[in-house]
């Protein structure tokens, strides 16, 4: 953020334009990491599933609902 925001306030336009193309890039990436993350919990979630009672179900629907929102939430923060 700091190279971002130190770029940004360059009054050269090539460098302002090099500070949002490289934000971009490291947004996108942790983006792409968190959706990684995301589905590897649904995935470990939906092995539980198949040995789970209907109580330890219902939580790991809680769960779900849970980190879907955080997700989405955080994906929200690193676009502003």
């Amino acid at each position: 953020m700091t190279a971002f925001l130190s770029g940004y306030v360059e009054e050269d336009e090539s460098v302002k334009n090099q500070a949002i193309a490289k934000y971009n890039e490291d947004v996108q990436a942790l983006v792409f990491e968190l959706n990684e993350e995301h589905l590897k919990v649904k995935s470990e979630q939906n092995s539980i599933r198949l040995i789970a009672s209907f109580k330890v179900d219902s939580l790991l629907d809680n769960l779900e609902i849970a980190v879907e929102n955080a997700t989405d939430s955080s994906a929200k923060c690193l676009e502003l």
